[in-house]
């Protein structure tokens, strides 16, 4: 049987959360400043097919604002062509294996 902790150590549990929240918001904003000076389209998705993050190359090309790409599905980001490219999201899903050297077709603004 595991005893209760005391209030300080509750106390010192709650200050560690709060240094790996900052410390987590911090990677994940150096991320995107890594990704934004990148100059070809990153964009990743969920398994679902919704975008979670994008990079400022990927916004640029489609002419959208990030807060209108994300929670979108490839089917809403390129009517044109979003059913083969979630083909390959697919295979790649079910096969746990890369994909290399995929041409994907998309109209630009």
């Amino acid at each position: 049987m595991t005893k209760k902790p005391t209030y300080e150590e509750l106390e010192q549990r709650i200050k560690e959360l709060e240094k790996e929240a900052v410390e987590h918001k911090r990677s994940k904003e150096e991320l995107q400043t890594i990704l934004n000076v990148v100059p070809v389209m990153i964009f990743q998705k969920d398994r679902d097919g919704k975008t979670i993050r994008t990079n400022q190359a990927f916004d640029n090309m489609i002419g959208l604002s990030k807060e209108q790409i994300i929670g979108k599905t490839t089917d809403e980001l390129f009517p044109e062509h979003g059913k083969d490219m979630i083909k390959d999201d697919q295979e790649v899903i079910e096969s746990g294996k890369q994909k290399f050297d995929i041409i994907e077709h998309y109209d630009s603004p």
